[in-house]
């Protein structure tokens, strides 16, 4: 055995008796559900996007499970955008900003490094899953825009575009908007 491979297994296991503490006693069942339950209570934010003409940015959130998407400006307070209230395990994910900042469009369910396959159940509901775009004005007005994923706004605002089954499904801005004024819910 080599002098390096000494060292190295040497600080390996001085690591790993120093993790655990000289005094530390294990957990029982009780102190190992507490010691769970305080790590996925930590928020932990993913997905960060920007608008391109705008000091805005969102992200997803998690937090006690749960996936929100909260949207700031450069020097606001962050505001919730979705009101998701369980953790049923559906991830929120390809989010996309106008470039005003003003809609956002984002990604709920499927799976982001399998688009185009059928959805996960996580949750092992009865009725199998959606991977659905959904479009959501600052004001909280939101709507279902389809199936599909990687939302994506034209740079001068004029249409978006989203994927689905190895189309590509182009929509005008305009007539997002009036669809939204319409039909968003509030």
């Amino acid at each position: 055995m080599s002098r390096r491979s000494v060292l190295a297994l040497a600080l390996l296991a001085g690591s790993v008796w120093n993790a655990g503490g000289a005094d530390a006693a294990p957990l029982d069942a009780a102190g190992a559900a507490q010691q769970i339950r305080a790590l996925l209570a930590m928020p932990f934010a993913t997905d960060l996007v920007g608008a391109s003409a705008a000091p805005r940015f969102a992200w997803v959130e998690k937090r006690d499970g749960v996936r929100n998407i909260l949207v700031a400006d450069a020097a606001g307070t962050p505001k919730t955008l979705t009101h998701y209230t369980q953790d049923d395990g559906t991830d929120l994910w390809g989010l996309a900003l106008s470039p005003d900042g003003k809609t956002l469009a984002y990604v709920e369910g499927g799976d982001p490094e399998y688009p185009d396959d059928p959805s996960p159940n996580p949750d092992l509901q009865a009725f199998p899953t959606h991977q659905s775009v959904y479009v959501v004005r600052e004001d909280g007005r939101a709507i279902r825009a389809g199936e599909g994923w990687n939302p994506t706004f034209s740079p001068m605002d004029r249409c978006w575009r989203l994927s689905a089954k190895g189309r590509c499904l182009l929509v005008r801005s305009a007539r997002l908007r009036k669809r939204l004024r319409r039909y968003g819910a509030t």
